[in-house]
């Protein structure tokens, strides 16, 4: 075999089975799973896939991008108001190939999605020009010479029930899946056509998360991962189209609004304006860039290796002027791009973990904090104990922070250690018998990392939970020494007693939940003694 080896989407032909590699990476073997897409193979390592039109799956419409309100006539003219309706957002096709429009109701048989006197859809040159429309009473379409997008009109009541599909008929629904590509040094690989060997095998390389796509007014664009993580990453956009106003930055919820300690700048012609949720959305700075912007963007926001020194923007245009400003905070969340103006822009977004290959993954709640001397990891900060991975946030769950770590572990990179100090948020244990017990949703989660880790053979170090005096944690502390695991003793470390009692001066007494900044050094020097591995220098 070649050194390197293309074989390109649309040939309806197979990968060879000669690639034997490929059929112990991927779900299925490399004829199902990569049949009809894209790779090139170097040195016998398959090197990449791409889906081939804008979505990760078989539907190619994203019910999250639409133009509220409006129709296309029968003759395709555009911009008709009618609260009923909606249009898509330009999805790629490709010239000569056949597509599926259908929709489905609650008895799974086909609907009409399309009203009187609204045109199917509009197909469009790769300028985005409209060449040609197809009538409303047709469901498949053959791509013309020329073709290179399509926008359909829809029902607003069918906008979760639309699939738009390769293929002279339609198949089972499936909901869409954005697409996107986890990053490798010597190549990509769309992850989610990946067997889990594949990313166990093949991803433990520095991994970072990608995703692109058209977004239209006030729509967002969410990179595809779980995680709380305010040190050591790299977010970066490249938007491609005229700026009115951009949003960049961690935080997004489903809904297109942001969640606690969401952090964001606002990108505009004139202006930079940084804001957080802190229960409400408050403005923080205002900065004037001094830029020309250009049709293409690039903005990148890089967090410091240890959590304590400022974040740098950076907004450089294609001509290559620069404008970079520190931030003095920053914040945690799913990483976005939202357009803030009138005009759809074209948007590709990566995030960066910086941290993801470090061998000790650190994860907490609000006491896991770099910035604040009364929370202890200000004191391993001070020391320079700053080599492992920290996903935290104030206030989140322990089933919340579980799904930061599947959605972590999901890029294929694993830690050896695992230090898990969830616990303090969620419900209260129970009294029975004169005895303390776990609350059972907080007993789920720790039963869940402590099997995942035994699967992953990853060691896992847990926390006992202090009580405090409005969260009651002994039956928490008893249930976590009988697991047989380690584990830092906080609780001890304070003298907590079941009352919420802890030793003179280290308990705050203002929230009567936190340690004061003696409180934190003495839990720093009990994760020092129970968890030396945090002073790891790799």
């Amino acid at each position: 075999m070649a050194n390197t080896t293309v074989y390109p989407y649309g040939t309806g032909g197979s990968l060879p089975a000669s690639i034997g590699i490929i059929d112990d990476l991927v779900t299925g073997g490399a004829n199902k799973a990569l049949s009809a897409q894209q790779g090139v193979v170097i040195n016998g390592m398959f090197q990449s896939i791409a889906a081939p039109t804008g979505g990760g799956g078989k539907n190619l419409y994203n019910p999250e991008s639409n133009t509220q309100s409006t129709y296309f006539n029968t003759s395709g003219g555009e911009n008709h108001e009618n609260a009923n309706y909606a249009v898509t957002d330009y999805i790629k096709v490709e010239a000569g190939e056949t597509y599926n429009l259908s929709g489905i109701n609650t008895t799974t048989e086909e609907v009409s999605v399309l009203g009187s006197n609204t045109a199917c859809l509009n197909i469009y040159n790769s300028a985005k020009v409209r060449i040609s429309t197809v009538p409303e009473e047709t469901q498949t379409f053959i791509m013309p010479s020329g073709a290179a997008y399509i926008r359909a009109s829809v029902r607003v009541v069918s906008l979760t029930e639309i699939q738009i599909e390769k293929g002279s008929s339609r198949s089972t629904y499936e909901p869409y899946i954005a697409a996107y590509e986890v990053i490798i040094p010597n190549g990509k690989i769309t992850y989610d056509k990946l067997s889990a060997d594949a990313k166990d095998k093949i991803q433990r390389n520095c991994p970072s998360v990608r995703v692109s796509g058209t977004i239209a007014a006030s729509s967002t664009l969410r990179a595809p991962i779980s995680c709380h993580i305010v040190k050591n990453t790299l977010l970066s956009s490249l938007v491609s189209g005229e700026i009115g106003s951009v949003l960049i930055g961690v935080g997004a919820n489903s809904s297109g609004g942001t969640n606690y300690a969401a952090h964001w700048v606002e990108i505009t012609q004139t202006q930079v304006k940084h804001y957080w949720n802190n229960g409400a959305t408050t403005l923080l700075n205002t900065y004037v860039h001094n830029l020309a912007l250009t049709n293409k963007t690039e903005i990148s926001i890089d967090t410091s290796i240890d959590g304590q020194q400022d974040t740098v923007l950076t907004i450089t245009t294609d001509l290559g002027d620069v404008f970079t400003q520190a931030l003095s905070a920053w914040g945690v969340g799913v990483p976005y791009v939202k357009n803030g103006g009138s005009s759809d822009l074209d948007v590709s977004l990566s995030f960066m973990v910086r941290d993801i290959l470090k061998p000790l993954w650190l994860f907490g709640d609000s006491y896991v904090n770099f910035v604040n001397n009364e929370r202890w990891p200000y004191y391993l900060v001070e020391r320079k104990l700053t080599k492992w991975l920290s996903n935290s946030q104030p206030g989140i769950t322990a089933a919340d922070s579980y799904s930061d770590l599947t959605s972590l572990l999901s890029l294929g990179a694993t830690p050896s250690i695992l230090v898990w100090t969830l616990g303090m948020n969620g419900g209260n244990d129970t009294s029975s018998g004169g005895e303390y017990i776990i609350n059972s949703a907080q007993k789920t989660v720790i039963d869940n990392v402590v099997s995942l880790c035994q699967q992953k053979e990853i060691t896992l170090i847990l926390a006992t939970i202090p009580t405090v005096p409005a969260r009651q944690r002994t039956g928490f502390c008893n249930y976590v020494k009988s697991l047989g695991v380690r584990y830092i003793d906080f609780a001890d470390a304070v003298g907590a007693t079941p009352s919420g009692e802890w030793n003179n001066g280290l308990l705050n007494t203002a929230d009567n939940t936190h340690p004061t900044a003696a409180g934190a050094k003495v839990l720093a020097a009990r994760a020092l003694i129970d968890c030396a591995e945090l002073s790891i220098s790799i």
